[in-house]
């Protein structure tokens, strides 16, 4: 018997197509994809404390393809905060200021948008629900390296304090 190629109809095409899609996914999987599938974040190593590195890759690690940025070897910017924190309005819960905290690490955009926000610390008052909406209203200059913007890693440390005053209340 000969072996005839029957003609490609383009329900047949149709389905090559979904059958070399399925092929892909099922050969990379959600876990075994390559790091280069996902998007690129600098990670500026030169002035991070002890942990820090830790800290980026233990939240960024999953969405990101990290590559740490160090100054012996390349000129980096840090983002600058340009805008969008309103001044915070004090706390009062049952005839007392509470004073609220939040520190939010995050990514600046090459437009230098925030996106993915994460709380890393927060005071019991402050939800962070509300920490990370206060963060995505931010604006930086976004940071650069060697001159080209680049999307890289920023945090912030929001402080809400109580007036001076005791008792004081607007």
């Amino acid at each position: 018997m000969v072996n005839q190629k029957r003609p490609m109809t383009p329900s047949r095409a149709v389905d090559r197509r979904a059958a070399i899609m399925l092929g892909a996914l099922l050969n990379c999987g959600v876990v075994a994809c390559s790091h280069d599938d996902k998007p690129v974040l600098y990670n500026h190593v030169s002035e991070q404390g002890p942990g820090g590195v830790n800290l980026v890759s233990t939240h960024f690690a999953r969405l990101y393809r990290i590559i740490d940025v160090d100054d012996k070897k390349h000129k980096y910017t840090p983002p600058k905060y340009l805008a969008g924190l309103e001044r915070p309005q004090s706390v009062f819960g049952q005839d007392h200021c509470l004073a609220e905290s939040a520190w939010i690490l995050f990514v600046v955009t090459t437009e230098g948008a925030v996106t993915s926000p994460q709380v890393i610390e927060a005071s019991a008052t402050l939800p962070s629900k509300r920490a990370i909406e206060r963060a995505e209203k931010m604006r930086f200059e976004p940071a650069t390296l060697d001159g080209n913007p680049i999307p890289a890693v920023g945090d912030f440390h929001f402080v809400i304090s109580c007036p001076t005053a005791p008792g004081h209340r607007p």
